[in-house]
């Protein structure tokens, strides 16, 4: 499956900083100037009173000195931040854009930005390399089971494509038609699942022919009532 991002043809400029109507810059040299004096108090008030502090204090207020300036700096560039720069998250990451799919029967998946931010998408692997396929045989009911069911298993073991790190599961259901086989078996690479499952029905299809097992047949189409009162099957065919 291929991906590719897209963004509309008259795409919007992304609303990371505000608008220059809406930035106070009188707050933000305020707080300069506020940083600055309380910077300037600092290295020159607490260097005076460790001269006059006994010598147990002093060694603990000179070293917290640059602690202190590094505070002020942190906590001004906290309030002037949110003046200049957007925290809309949402108009951030989604904007208008939209990640497209590409499915192997060139089916084109396309999915809004604000989806995968706001909801849970399908996924079936849950973005893991593994992969479990699943290829199908529908037969006849009149063979042995247990050999049909090893020699499914043996054809997943032999391909190529099989990842052997997983388990192989050969799982057998009975229906009114016949008999439903489902080969279960992971890729070693999850862009090769339909070369995966097609390698397992092409050969496991060849292995059930030379065991002389037959593909199940389609059952007979219930008899109908047509407005006359007489029985047919559905295909219009009507019998007296």
């Amino acid at each position: 499956m291929a991906f590719e991002n897209l963004m509309p043809a008259e795409s919007k400029t992304l609303q990371i900083f505000n608008d220059f109507s809406q930035i106070n810059f009188a707050g933000i040299v305020e707080i300069f100037v506020v940083s600055w004096i309380l910077i300037w108090l600092v290295k020159n008030l607490f260097p005076w009173l460790a001269n006059r502090i006994p010598g147990r204090l002093r060694l603990y207020l000179l070293p917290s000195v640059p602690v202190i300036r590094l505070v002020i700096l942190i906590a001004a560039i906290v309030l002037i931040v949110p003046m200049v720069i957007s925290f809309d998250v949402s108009s951030v990451v989604t904007s208008d854009g939209a990640l497209r799919m590409f499915t192997f029967d060139d089916t084109v998946v396309t999915i809004p930005h604000i989806k995968i931010w706001e909801s849970n998408i399908y996924n079936a692997n849950d973005g893991k390399r593994n992969l479990l396929c699943v290829a199908n045989f529908f037969v006849n009911p009149n063979h042995d089971a247990a050999l049909v069911r090893q020699k499914l298993h043996d054809v997943a073991l032999t391909s190529p494509f099989l990842d052997m790190n997983h388990p192989i599961r050969v799982i057998v259901q009975e229906q009114p038609w016949g008999t439903h086989y489902q080969l279960k078996a992971y890729p070693l690479d999850g862009r090769d699942q339909f070369l995966f499952v097609s390698d397992l029905t092409v050969r496991g299809k060849a292995a059930l022919a030379r065991m002389g097992v037959n593909p199940a047949q389609a059952l007979p189409a219930p008899a109908t009532q047509d407005y006359t009162g007489r029985t047919g099957n559905q295909t219009g065919q009507s019998r007296p």
